[in-house]
């Protein structure tokens, strides 16, 4: 997928949040600010990364606080559905103004 859909649920929901640093999940979830990436396949890393959540959960529990706000700013529905929204215009918008488009010489001669 091109975005991390379950990533930005976890956030959603106010789930402390922990996954690989992928350049996807860079995207989504800021280190340290909002969760924690750690390197792929680094089972040390993300056990750290999880007993760190476990022996202070009041700063997990904060990150998981400051997950959900981005997410909420970030990655609403009615954000995104703008965005995919605004994408569709512009797109639509270049195909008219293309030259030798499709059907261009039927509005001319109607």
């Amino acid at each position: 997928e091109g975005m991390p859909v379950a990533l930005m649920e976890a956030m959603w929901m106010g789930l402390p949040v922990i996954a690989s640093d992928l350049p996807a999940n860079r995207e989504v979830l800021c280190d340290g600010e909002c969760g924690r990436l750690v390197p792929p396949g680094a089972s040390a890393a993300l056990a750290a990364a999880l007993e760190d959540f476990m022996r202070d959960e009041r700063a997990a529990r904060e990150l998981a606080l400051r997950a959900r706000r981005r997410a909420r700013a970030c990655f609403s529905p009615e954000r995104y559905a703008r965005r995919v929204t605004g994408l569709w215009e512009r797109l639509l918008a270049e195909k008219e103004r293309a030259p030798g488009r499709a059907g261009a010489q039927e509005e001319e001669i109607s």
